[in-house]
């Protein structure tokens, strides 16, 4: 089977959607399915560095007017059987090549105000185009293929299951180290309504008060839809000097705000998957995380679960870890997670689905 994936996101900064995207393609290719890459000329440099043997096409400027013509004659010249889409922009292709795409979420739809209006829009109207012309439609957890059914019930013949892997993280750190206790509390993500960083804040203000020794709070993410109104809540709290934004940065000072860290926090209202957990656990911190979707799906066993609606939820969590760490339990699951949610699972029911989706089975 001869595949293309889109790789029509930052490599230079990947977030899930191009992680999923780098990791995929090399576990494909270690399962001796290299697939053909389409990428922007602008990222040929950050391509290059990530050291994978993918034949590449290039395309430039005006992009819409190349995307609208290329796939279809690089699909017909390649003898594409499956073009694959991970950032849910399905372009044209050359006539009897599939389509495929990931969703990563239904947020646009399930928590419509949680973006701007317009990225709301943008997003909803990607999903739904996927969801009426993908022949072959893949969901990252159970949680948002329940999701994308409930939404779009029409796809059930097309949609499959493929969890990402995790095992990426553990190139990089190791479930056994113990945290420092003396670290911050941090969380990770973007500054916007769906990370719920102002219950958060509400939360640290209960411990705060609880504990005037409690650790500081760091926030590490760039800032998004809202971000002012978010950044102002410190303040009004009184617990400002207490919590740091940090911004954007770059993965080793992201590392190194983990390895200080005395616990992680995700208080994340609606996830698809949820990266950040497992890339705590690769450093060994106890987390408190969102019982909700897919965290509490796939991680409820490895990390404490909160109510996110309730502050003294969060706060009771963010107490379980700093009083009892990663309890042996905890670390046991993690074990298990590392060997069954890897990227070369996710690969070999990626191809499943699409060579079901070439043979026209179901």
């Amino acid at each position: 089977m001869k595949l293309a994936i889109h790789f029509d996101f930052d490599l230079s900064m990947p977030t899930g959607v191009g992680r999923y995207g780098i990791e995929l393609t090399r576990a494909l290719a270690s399962m001796g399915t290299v697939p053909e890459v389409w990428l922007d000329r602008r990222q040929e440099a950050s391509w290059k560095a990530l050291g994978l043997d993918s034949p590449v096409r290039l395309y430039g400027s005006p992009r819409k007017l190349m995307l609208d013509a290329l796939p279809r004659l690089w699909s017909r010249a390649s003898g594409i059987d499956v073009a694959h889409f991970p950032g849910d922009s399905i372009l044209p292709v050359g006539h009897g090549v599939r389509r495929a795409a990931l969703i990563h979420d239904l947020g646009p739809f399930r928590f419509p105000g949680m973006k701007a209006p317009e990225d709301t829009a943008v997003w909803q109207a990607r999903i739904t185009d996927v969801a009426g012309r993908a022949d072959c439609i893949l969901a990252n957890s159970q949680s948002t293929l329940d999701d994308l059914l409930e939404t779009f019930p029409a796809v059930r013949p097309k949609a499959w299951l493929t969890p990402l892997g995790v095992d990426h993280f553990l190139r990089e750190g190791t479930m056994d180290r113990r945290a420092p206790a003396d670290g911050h509390i941090l969380a990770v993500g973007i500054v916007e309504p769906r990370k719920n960083l102002g219950r958060l804040f509400e939360a640290y203000a209960i411990l705060a008060a609880r504990d005037r020794h409690v650790p500081p709070l760091v926030i590490a993410g760039h800032d998004g839809y809202r971000s002012d109104e978010i950044r102002a809540v410190p303040a009004a709290l009184g617990i400002e000097r207490m919590v740091r934004f940090t911004g954007y940065v770059p993965g080793s000072t992201l590392a190194d705000l983990y390895a200080g860290a005395s616990c992680l926090v995700h208080p994340a209202l609606y996830e698809g998957f949820g990266f950040t957990l497992p890339e705590a656990f690769s450093w060994g911190l106890p987390v408190a995380a969102s019982g909700r979707a897919s965290i509490v799906e796939l991680f409820s066993k490895a990390a404490y679960m909160f109510d996110p609606e309730e502050p003294e939820s969060i706060a009771d969590g963010i107490t379980l870890c700093l009083r009892q760490g990663v309890t042996p339990g905890q670390l046991e699951e993690r074990r298990k997670l590392s060997g069954t949610l890897t990227w070369r699972r996710c690969a070999a029911l990626t191809l499943e689905a699409f060579e079901r989706t070439v043979s026209g089975g179901s």
